[in-house]
């Protein structure tokens, strides 16, 4: 279904930017004659608490280390920053191997952690002092730990963000699709 809404207000409390979505995700098994068995496992998803996951995480994100370097008017990177002389400019090494390992490990924090605050219904944490074994996953990093506790791999974590991603922004064919006339 295509709908247009033309905002004559914007309010916080209406939530007029709150995307909700299924995530589906793939889970294969095998039955008892062993014949393989593939799944889609739907998980409803909110764009509610995301933002805030975002925010928490832009000041955790590691810097590429610094290095000065006399740049000529004549190299690529002089002729980009409009250098008329030789100037020292501070050049940041994203080719570090230590920056690169630190930022790998952000970003798949940052993807658990989006996942875990997208998830809209309950999750529950593996507990052994209560009852019933499990309650109610309440902090980011209990649900973080409770998606790990469920299985969920690397990949399902990158559907999950990709869906929040796509309820939230446009591909070109989708664009294209959604403003066509027919």
């Amino acid at each position: 279904m295509r709908k247009r809404i033309r905002i004559q207000e914007l309010r916080p409390s209406k939530q007029q930017f709150r995307g909700r979505g299924i995530a589906h995700l793939k889970v294969t098994t095998y039955d008892d004659d062993g014949n393989e068995v593939v799944q889609c496992v739907e998980i409803p998803i909110s764009t509610e608490r995301v933002r805030k996951v975002y925010q928490e995480f832009e000041s955790k994100a590691p810097q590429p280390p610094v290095q000065e370097r006399l740049v000529q008017p004549s190299e690529p990177i002089g002729r980009e920053l409009s250098l008329i002389k030789p100037t020292v400019v501070m050049i940041p090494n994203l080719a570090d191997a230590k920056y690169r390992k630190h930022r790998e490990e952000f970003e798949e924090e940052r993807a658990w952690a989006i996942a875990a605050a997208a998830i809209d219904v309950p999750l529950f944490i593996l507990d052994d002092g209560v009852p019933e074994g499990e309650r109610p996953a309440k902090t980011l990093g209990e649900k973080i730990t409770a998606l790990k506790q469920l299985g969920l791999q690397g990949p399902h974590i990158l559907d999950i963000v990709e869906t929040i991603t796509r309820l939230c922004s446009w591909d070109e064919e989708e664009r294209l699709r959604f403003f066509s006339r027919s």
